[in-house]
């Protein structure tokens, strides 16, 4: 956790997100563009009880401009809007070489559960004050002009909302949560090989194995495998899932899932992150 405390007070030196409240999860940086052009974004996702704030890395690559008031803005792909933009932190000033930050501050819509995943059109704005590359005086008219950039899209997983759980006994603190508030499905996935769905559960829903259940045994193999997960979910929720994956060579594999935690929709959410 010491890693997402100093995350959390890193966020919190910049005033428009200090009453935010701490990060339960953060992702490694996305990039948004290609490593050569003229500007060079990447993106953190962090996730906190009940807002995601999206960071931007800007580097300006051109020497005869100057950046200002570098931001991104977003556009939802599909109607609905999942999460809304309640702040914006600028870039003030980006020299050639250098490299600024921007934030925007999403937060949750009430008519949807705060998790669910979503897919963003972005665009970097700024605008661009022409100066001589040898002295940096400013060349042109100082508030400069108007200019945007098109980004890579941004999507929010939920498996980006899930941070590391310290369990200690899994079968006690599965039987602790409420089992009116799991989750139980049976999904058809497209694998023939088991140790590719284990990871690709694993992975999909952004949480970690227990007890060793992501290794295969060897000594019997062409039986049901028993997958055992947990993980923290935004604002220090429990959650947990037991599997059985079976291979099956007309239906592919077969996978019977059961999550839990303290909230059904969460339960819920999780669950259908599977596909």
């Amino acid at each position: 956790m010491s890693a997402l405390n100093d995350i959390s007070a890193e966020l919190h030196k910049v005033p428009e997100l200090a009453a935010l409240g701490p990060v339960y999860s953060s992702t490694t940086p996305l990039e948004l563009t290609e490593a050569e052009t003229e500007y060079v974004v990447s993106c953190v996702k962090h996730m906190m009880a009940s807002h995601v704030v999206l960071e931007f890395a800007i580097t300006n690559t051109i020497s005869d401009q100057l950046l200002l008031d570098a931001c991104v803005s977003l556009e939802p792909v599909d109607s609905a809007e999942t999460y809304d933009v309640v702040a914006s932190v600028t870039a003030p000033v980006l020299r050639c070489g250098s490299t600024a930050r921007a934030w925007l501050v999403l937060e949750g819509d009430p008519e949807s559960v705060f998790g669910t995943a979503a897919h963003f059109m972005a665009e970097l704005k700024f605008r661009v004050v022409e100066i001589d590359p040898t002295s940096g005086e400013i060349e042109d008219h100082q508030d400069g002009f108007r200019e945007e950039y098109p980004l890579e899209d941004i999507e929010i997983a939920t498996a980006d909302f899930i941070a590391k759980a310290n369990i200690v006994d899994f079968r006690k603190v599965w039987d602790s949560l409420d089992k009116d508030q799991e989750v139980l499905q049976r999904f058809s996935l497209n694998f023939k090989d088991m140790q590719t769905a284990i990871d690709e559960v694993i992975s999909c829903l952004g949480m970690q194995s227990e007890d060793n259940t992501d290794v295969i045994d060897n000594s019997n193999l062409g039986s049901p495998h028993t997958l055992h997960l947990s993980g923290l979910f935004a604002g220090g929720i429990c959650i947990l899932a037991r599997a059985q994956l079976q291979i099956d060579d007309k239906a592919g594999c077969v996978l019977k899932i059961a999550v839990r935690s303290s909230q059904h929709k969460i339960s819920q959410l999780l669950s259908d992150c599977i596909k």
